[in-house]
């Protein structure tokens, strides 16, 4: 079900390049690019008090649809240490916005539609330590006919910015909230826009197979900071909720390398994570629920 991300970290430098074929001979260098489709969506509930007892109203960001670009890289010391992170950049294409308001606060029940669109953007940067490394190479000079493994553990960062913009209102439900039109379809109706800094705890693996193949799983827990603006425009105005939470990120990749330099993978990638946030002016509690999770394909260069 998790099927996640394009470039991140997954590229790996498992496959050494010969001695003295670079200005850094104790390195081992991997960078490239590529392009991550994802699914998702940002889920918050906001309730009474911290009892969870009556929730007032909530947001659904749903069937939302990320296209993104990113870059990565990795260096790799004969030491064990290591050094590996990527940046991207997307727009959400669709989305959908369903807006809930519960009794006693709401009379009747009110549940509306908008159409959304947004953009994201997101970087990470580990260093870590390579424990175990049973790489071998038939041939000293083709680093793709390798075999073995190596484990390695890190801690890094990830920072995660997304943004969506809900246009129009349709109700769904008996309430007189965005009656017929009363609010037009292209009227920016709600803005949510989520900033979140994370510490990420993790563990790396690189299966070498086969010769010219390798495959890479990455994992991470996380501890997040995250900075919420909910904005709505006809209604409550600007909204700020900073909040703390947790989650993982999760990405894997099989990849082929073509010769000793030039190399293809195609993988996946799930990122989760839950936050919360105690509004004290008013003593409510709201609970954040962020998904992303899809398939991406890269290339890249070892050195």
């Amino acid at each position: 079900m998790a099927s996640a991300g394009l470039l991140a970290l997954l590229s790996g430098s498992a496959y050494a390049a010969p001695a003295g074929s670079s200005a850094f001979p104790d390195f081992d260098f991997d960078f490239g690019a590529g392009y991550w489709y994802s699914t998702g969506g940002n889920q918050n509930r906001l309730y009474a008090d911290a009892t969870k007892a009556e929730a007032v109203s909530a947001l659904h960001y749903v069937d939302q649809r990320t296209h993104s670009g990113e870059l990565y890289f990795e260096a790799d010391h004969k030491s064990g240490v290591f050094i590996k992170g990527f940046v991207g950049l997307g727009g959400v294409v669709t989305a959908n916005l369903f807006d809930e308001d519960f009794p006693p606060e709401t009379t009747p029940y009110s549940r509306t539609l908008s159409s959304v669109s947004g953009n994201l953007q997101y970087a990470t940067v580990d260093l870590g330590y390579t424990f175990v490394n049973t790489m071998s190479k038939s041939d000293p000079d083709k680093p793709g006919e390798q075999t073995g493994f190596k484990w390695g553990g890190f801690v890094g960062h990830n920072y995660w910015h997304e943004l969506y913009n809900a246009y129009g209102c349709t109700q769904l439900a008996t309430s007189d909230i965005c009656a017929p039109a009363e609010v037009a379809p292209n009227a920016k109706a709600i803005t949510e826009e989520d900033t979140l800094n994370s510490l990420r705890l993790g563990s790396v693996v690189d299966i070498a197979f086969a010769p010219g193949w390798k495959i890479r799983g990455d994992g991470a827990f996380i501890v997040t900071d995250q900075a919420n603006v909910d904005t709505h425009y006809f209604t409550l105005g600007r909204i700020p909720a900073p909040g703390h939470g947790m989650g993982f990120q999760l990405e894997g990749v099989p990849t082929h390398y073509f010769n000793e330099h030039f190399s293809v993978g195609v993988g996946g990638r799930w990122w989760r994570l839950w936050s919360a946030v105690h509004l004290s002016d008013s003593g409510q509690l709201e609970t954040y629920n962020i998904d992303s999770e899809g398939s991406f394909v890269r290339a890249g260069l070892s050195y």
